[in-house]
């Protein structure tokens, strides 16, 4: 669930669960080709699209 006021902008892109007790989070990037260098202009089109899916805990931030 996204509420409104955590996600404004719908993106549904960033998250938090607990697992054996700790807190973790989750972030998804979305970049235009390998090089990660830039973010997709078409993040719908999984052909011109590259996912990077980030897992850390809290304290590490």
């Amino acid at each position: 669930m996204f509420p409104e006021e955590d996600d404004p902008d719908g993106l549904h892109d960033f998250g938090a669960v607990e697992v054996a007790g700790r807190r973790v989070w989750w972030k998804i990037d979305l970049y235009a080709d390998e090089t990660l260098a830039w973010g997709s202009e078409r993040p719908d089109d999984p052909a011109r699209t590259v996912g990077v899916l980030t897992i850390l805990f809290p304290e590490d931030w």
